[in-house]
């Protein structure tokens, strides 16, 4: 693939963006500590709602862990809940970029939507469009091939994402605008087709222990994104590189004021719960409030495979130590959050959509 000089640099150097985010992140934890596994799946909470809010779908912090406690109330909180494990899913398959592959991440986003989960997991037999009206593709802003030509679309965008002779940011830009000029599916293209740049990320190894929030990046410039679809739909490739080169630097910089700050978060807890005996089993679960900022005695039970009376001891000692503060008042079904990991995480959504 050739690319112009100055365009050719910027891939480059946002690839590199990416490499030293992860391993920043990895050298910050390491990957074999009680740390680590929680901030990975921040980080891939915390791309999984940009992904979503880039689609108009958005959730504060607290609902949205909720959601993944199966205790929320909130629409979109159970939706993006579902494009977290789409995301986890597109990273456990990330060894193979297949038809299969796809078609199991955009399984797991659509499954647990009662309106759409009969299409999960299938490409559409259907025409879609872009815009226009509900009746007809009048005035959209894209109509998409017509749906038997679907399968073998696909299967050309993923032998073209396997390559291995291609610079990695503008190949995964490049398939990434095929993908939703593709619009394989009825509904979910979008957060389907972000989930695929993770999974590529991660087989290309640019990635390796983390999710780089590269939809933070998107969003922070939505206007400039969806510009750059529309400009690759007619022929024009260098606009979706410069929005995935953008996004890398984005994801950098962002990522990083995040994760610096849980970090603190963490240092902090553990601080305020030195007091306590060494021996309490509550020190091991600090940085699991990151990962889970709202949680519950049977959760916690579950997480760390402990009795429930034992469960109850340990957050009760944590309330002791204003770690977390209960947010239910009766004595069944209580719930507790740590407050100052839901207000990082608030703030990093709010940087981001801050033009």
């Amino acid at each position: 693939m050739a690319l112009p000089q100055g365009i050719a640099t910027d891939v480059s150097e946002a690839e590199g963006a990416l490499r030293a985010f992860d391993a920043e992140v990895s050298a910050a934890f390491g990957s074999d500590t009680i740390a680590f596994g929680p901030m990975s799946s921040v980080l891939l909470r915390s791309e999984s709602t940009s992904s979503s809010n880039i689609e108009n779908l958005t959730v504060g912090a607290r609902q949205l862990a909720l959601a993944e406690l199966n205790l929320s109330q909130s629409p979109n909180a159970r939706l993006v809940a579902s494009n977290v494990l789409a995301m986890n899913t597109a990273l456990e398959l990330a060894d193979r970029l297949t038809s299969d592959t796809l078609l199991d991440m955009h399984r797991a986003l659509l499954i647990g939507d009662p309106r759409l989960s009969h299409e999960a997991g299938r490409y559409r037999t259907q025409p879609v469009w872009i815009r226009g009206s509900a009746f007809g593709p009048v005035n959209a802003v894209h109509v998409a091939p017509p749906h038997d030509l679907v399968p073998d679309l696909v299967d050309d965008t993923l032998q073209f994402l396997n390559r291995v002779d291609a610079p990695v940011i503008a190949q995964i830009a490049i398939a990434h605008a095929q993908f939703e000029t593709i619009h394989p599916f009825v509904d979910g293209n979008g957060r389907t087709g972000r989930a695929l740049v993770q999974a590529a990320l991660r087989n290309k190894q640019v990635t390796r222990s983390i999710t780089a929030p590269v939809s933070a990046g998107l969003l922070h410039s939505q206007e400039s994104y969806f510009a750059a679809l529309t400009a690759f739909r007619a022929g024009d490739a260098a606009p979706i590189v410069a929005a995935f080169v953008a996004a890398s630097a984005v994801c950098r910089k962002q990522g990083h004021d995040l994760v610096q700050e849980l970090r603190a978060i963490i240092a902090a807890l553990r601080e305020r719960i030195a007091p306590a005996s060494k021996r309490a089993f509550a020190h091991q679960v600090i940085p699991f409030l990151v990962e889970q900022p709202v949680i519950t005695s049977a959760a916690l039970a579950a997480r760390f495979d402990i009795a429930p009376t034992s469960a109850i001891h340990t957050i009760d000692l944590l309330a002791q130590y204003g770690v977390v503060s209960e947010v239910t008042k009766n004595r069944r079904n209580r719930v507790w959050q740590q407050n100052d990991v839901l207000e990082a995480l608030d703030r990093f959504a709010a940087s981001i959509v801050r033009r």
